[in-house]
């Protein structure tokens, strides 16, 4: 039931977001994920289930740093002004 009342998801690149198919059309989604590390799955799910989607890159991982502990850098700036001008129509 949860995802299915959300209007907004923010979350980083990972297995959770197979949930999003419980959303209802038209909600909007913001995947995190590394810079040169771009995966496209869950911008297909979101266009299959008519969810609005941005994907959003944080920085280059260091050299050596393991890519499933390091920690998100968001940059607000911009993460606000895409929540005011509105994410992408749902397609």
């Amino acid at each position: 039931r949860l995802w299915s009342s959300v209007s907004l998801v923010v979350a980083p690149h990972g297995a959770g977001l197979a949930n999003l198919m419980f959303c209802q059309p038209g909600a909007s989604v913001v995947e995190l994920f590394r810079e040169g590390d771009p995966h496209v799955i869950y911008k297909r799910l979101s266009a299959t289930f008519r969810l609005r989607y941005v994907g959003c890159q944080h920085g280059p991982r260091r050299a050596g740093e393991d890519t499933g502990t390091s920690n998100f850098v968001l940059n607000l700036t911009w993460f606000f002004e895409v929540c005011l001008q509105g994410l992408p129509s749902a397609g």
